[in-house]
């Protein structure tokens, strides 16, 4: 339990005025800053009109999150999920 507290007060420490940097307008700028988020914010109609070469300069440095993609609705079900692939097969999913 205390190695999950450390990790919630190392997240929590770098935020500024209580919200997480991916929060703050220096996150839709595409001018990198060290000290800023590592997470680009921006919305899809922003990013469709963008530049490739600006895009790849933003993605050296950074993580793209793109907001407002739209896309078609759809239900949560066995249908649904079986467009990733046969939901019987198993999976093996490792990570940190």
């Amino acid at each position: 339990m205390q190695t999950l507290k450390t990790i919630q007060d190392n997240i929590l420490s770098s935020y500024v005025n209580d919200k997480p940097l991916h929060h703050l307008p220096s996150a839709s700028s595409v001018d990198f800053n060290p000290a800023a988020s590592s997470v680009f914010v921006v919305d899809h109609a922003r990013f469709m009109k963008m530049d490739p070469m600006v895009i790849q300069n933003v993605f050296r440095e950074r993580h793209i999150l793109i907001t407002g993609v739209p896309h078609e609705q759809q239900e949560l079900n066995e249908d649904s999920l079986s467009m990733f692939g046969d939901i019987d097969c198993p999976r093996e999913i490792t990570g940190v």
